[in-house]
Parts: structure tokens; sequence; C-alpha cells
């Protein structure tokens, strides 16, 4: 079974929006079954601004949040009104209503940018059914297809400027049953030659790694750290190595078109893994898989 589990959900929006009324409704709502923070670096860039501090570190710390696909991010954005009449109840220990509505403002800006994107979560009415909106909308990226992640992929490179997402991460798991593995994705017209080169030159590393043929001489074993693949076209790094239990594979793709192409690569490198696991002897009794992605530009082609 394929895994696309969620690293942690934050919740962001400005003061007296709900976020620590939401924190709790969703642990127990959830049996805390999500790791939920309470603000990301968004507040921080937020609040930079507001201060008039240096903002770089903040917007690249952001970036590295939200680049990361396995991170999810609600964002809290009742009317100002709501908001004032919960400051006039019960008022604020740091922020003036003033202040509130200045943070108001900007995060409703951040919001217009961040609306589209896959791992993005805008929630206007905090009135009504709040909690199940956000588990139920989570519950099923946890469980996403191959064909679901890489349109969500897709999804982010659309809505990104310059329809590029640089760089764009996330993270697989399967518990060696490889159920979507499907060697038919071998047969893609525009790749088959790429596809086989890839795939005969791991299967040879693997193997004359095992038999010694390095320049150590030395008979490698399934806990090598030398089953590596790299080259300078697309697909551009294959690490694979295996501790407690678990194959590591960790892919980076210096370049990869994501509206007709990203989805047959994610396919065939889904479909490497399991020659890799199997190519180890690896026992899905006892052994799970991590997938590790790094799309440095993970691109539409107008």
């Amino acid at each position: 079974m394929t895994r696309f589990p969620i690293n942690y959900i934050t919740l962001e929006g400005p003061d007296l929006s709900g976020k620590t009324t939401l924190y709790s409704a969703l642990h127990k709502a959830t049996s805390y079954a999500w790791n939920i923070h309470d603000r990301s670096c968004l507040s921080m860039l937020i609040h930079a601004k507001q201060y008039k501090r240096d903002c770089f570190f903040h917007t690249e710390n952001f970036k590295s949040e939200i680049l990361n696909m396995n991170n999810k991010l609600v964002i809290l954005l009742p009317e100002f009104e709501v908001i004032r009449d919960r400051y006039n109840q019960r008022g604020d220990d740091i922020q003036s209503l003033k202040d509130i509505k200045l943070l108001h403002a900007e995060f409703m800006n951040y919001a217009e940018t961040l609306e589209k994107l896959p791992n993005v979560l805008i929630v206007r009415d905090t009135t009504q059914y709040i909690v199940k909106q956000i588990v139920e909308a989570f519950s099923s990226t946890e469980t996403a297809s191959l064909d679901e992640i890489s349109k969500m992929v897709f999804d982010y490179a659309s809505a990104s400027i310059g329809y590029e997402a640089t760089p764009l991460t996330f993270t697989i798991y399967d518990d060696g049953n490889f159920l979507e593995s499907d060697p038919s994705v071998m047969n893609y017209e525009l790749e088959k030659e790429y596809y086989d080169r890839i795939l005969s030159t791991i299967n040879k590393t693997i193997q004359d790694e095992l038999e010694g043929k390095n320049p150590y001489k030395r008979l490698e074993s399934v806990y090598s750290r030398r089953f590596i693949y790299t080259d300078n076209t697309c697909i551009s790094l294959i690490h694979a190595s295996y501790r407690e239990n678990i194959l590591d594979v960790h892919f980076v793709l210096r370049s990869s078109e994501v509206a007709a192409t990203f989805k047959h690569d994610l396919k065939f490198l889904y479909y490497l893994t399991s020659f890799v696991f199997s190519s180890l002897g690896l026992n899905n009794s006892k052994d799970s898989v991590r997938m590790r992605f790094n799309l440095n530009s993970a691109h539409i082609l107008s």
C-alpha cells in the first residue's frame, strides 16, 4: 500500500481567527492523528514586515515549508467584523485592534497567492463544519494514488510564478507490496529508451557491487552506500540505501516537465524502486520503502 503521509499541519491566520480553538478540535476529532502546529514561518514573515525587520530568511524558510508537499497549511480568514467582535469581547494580550486589522489584510494578501496550492486550505467561514472539512480534505491525500500525486505536482506548478515550482519536494512510503507497480510504464514510447537505460544501469550497479566489482574489490551487502545512479539528464540522481528495515530511495530530478512527462516518470521511478527492492532480496513481511523526491524545477512548458 502506498502512503503520502502528512508531516505536519500548520494553522495560520491573524490573531483571534480561531487557531487555538481549531487546534484542540482537530486533535479531539482525530485522536491526535496528526502533528499540528499553531503558526508557521508565514506568521514570522508577516510580523517581520509589520515591525520592519529583514524578511529574507523568513521568506526562504516559509518557501521551504510550503514547497514540501507533505506539509499542509490551513489559513483561517474570517471576516474582520468577526475578529473585531471577538476583540471587543476578550481583547488581545499583544496586538491592538488597529494592528490586528493590518495583520488581517496582510494574511488576505498572502491567501490570494497561496490559495491554489494543493497543500493549502483557506477557510473563510469558520462557523460551519470546519473540522469535518479539514479532516476529509487531508485524510484523502494520505492515501493518494500515483496519478493523484502527479496531479498535485501539476497543480503546484500551475499555481506558481512562471509555472515553475523550485525546488518542490515530497515523500512517498510503501509497505513493500508495490500495488501500483506497473511494468507497462517501460513501454511509454517517448521515454522507453531512457527508462531502459536507467533501469539497466541501476541493475548493473547493484549486481557489480554485490559481486565486489568496484574499485575496492569489496563484496558489498544490502547495507552498502554505493547503490547510486548519476547523470546530467532530467532524472539526475538515484540513491538507494537500506537501514532499519527501510529501503530509502532518494530521487533528484534537475528538470521535470509536469504537464505531460512527470506522471510517467513517477510511475517509472516507483516501478524501479520495486525492482531494487526485489534485487536486494528484501521482504515485504518485514521491510518497507521510503521514496524521497526532489524536483529542482517542476515546470509547465507554455
